[in-house]
C-alpha cells in the first residue's frame, strides 16, 4: 500500500467516525446556543419560553437522537417530557 492509498483510507474513515460525528454536534449545539445567548444581550427579543428548563430537556432530547442518528426511540422520552412540561404554558385548560 502506498502512501496515497493509506491517506485516502484514513480519511475515509475518520468521515464514518461516530465519535467525530457527535464532537461536531455537540460543537454545533453549543455554537447555536452562544449564538442565542448574544443575540439575547444585544438586545434581540426571543420568548421567554426559549430560556427554560423545558427547552433544555428537549434540546438534550434532539441532541441524543442526532447522536444516534435517529435509529432508537430512547431520544423521544425527554422531548416528550420537555414538550408535556411546555404546553402548560402555551394552554390554560392542559393540567
Amino acid at each position: 500500500m502506498n502512501t496515497t492509498e493509506y491517506m485516502e483510507n484514513k480519511t475515509c474513515k475518520n468521515w464514518e467516525n461516530p465519535d467525530r460525528t457527535g464532537r461536531v454536534l455537540a460543537g454545533s449545539v453549543i455554537l447555536g446556543v452562544g449564538g442565542v445567548l448574544l443575540a439575547s444581550k444585544m438586545g434581540f427579543e426571543f420568548p421567554e419560553w426559549i430560556f427554560t428548563w423545558q427547552m433544555l430537556v428537549i434540546t438534550a432530547g434532539i441532541y441524543i437522537g442526532a447522536k444516534h442518528r435517529f435509529r432508537s426511540f430512547g431520544w423521544l422520552i425527554p422531548v416528550a417530557v420537555g414538550v408535556i412540561f411546555l404546553v402548560d404554558r402555551f394552554n390554560d385548560n392542559f393540567s
